[in-house]
């Protein structure tokens, strides 16, 4: 049952649908951010591992910064809005931000020298990767205990609420993974792809913010 003023059966299902649509856009970018990631740094071992921890490591920062915090944030729901509005402009960028990115590896790399080239080739591949991805994916990591704020202080029942959460976000992802491989990267492009994805994602945070306008 909810109380409070998101009493309204309509705002419960506008939440759980932006959710589903931010988890959606969220892994669509990162698939994108990944294959981006291997035209610069190379299919090796090393730099896959670099870009996927380096996700993580920003959904980790996110959740546990925010969890801490949501205790004494009054407006979860708008601060969930105002961290994907985040997420959506980095994503926009991304592309730029790529290519900058490529340039300052070509120029470091190319002036590696001595016995220590192999482990300074990987520390610049981390600190470069750590630059563009823990911004973004510090704001996604933030989503989820925001949302666990407002769905705990709302619903009677603590776990119903929770699972619905991680459960909607969990098939967003899953979707978003399925699509990106299957139609949107082969047939729009990485580029366009990013930039889809990321004024999908804006125009889904306009929404939730405007829906909240009143309180």
């Amino acid at each position: 049952m909810i109380t409070g003023p998101f009493n309204s059966k309509v705002n419960r299902i506008l939440i759980i649908v932006c959710l589903f649509i931010t988890g959606f856009i969220g892994l669509v970018a990162e698939m994108c951010w990944i294959k981006k990631g291997i035209l610069i740094f190379g299919s090796t071992i090393y730099s896959m591992s670099v870009i996927t921890s380096v996700f993580f490591l920003g959904l980790a920062i996110g959740n546990i910064v925010f969890g801490k915090r949501s205790v004494t944030i009054t407006q979860p729901l708008l601060w969930y809005g105002l961290c994907e509005l985040c997420v959506g402009l980095f994503i926009i960028i991304s592309p730029l931000l790529f290519g900058i990115i490529e340039k300052v590896y070509i120029f470091l790399n190319s002036n590696l020298f001595g016995e220590n080239r192999q482990f300074m080739h990987i520390l610049i591949k981390i600190a470069l990767v750590c630059v563009i991805l823990l911004p973004p994916t510090v704001f996604m990591g933030a989503s989820l205990p925001l949302l666990n704020k407002f769905f705990i202080r709302s619903f009677r029942s603590i776990t119903p609420s929770i699972g619905l959460l991680y459960a909607t976000n969990t098939f967003g992802g899953a979707a978003g993974v399925f699509f990106s491989g299957l139609l949107f990267i082969p047939f729009l492009g990485l580029t366009q792809t990013l930039i889809y994805a990321g004024g999908i994602n804006i125009i889904t945070v306009i929404l939730i913010i405007f829906s909240l306008r009143q309180y």
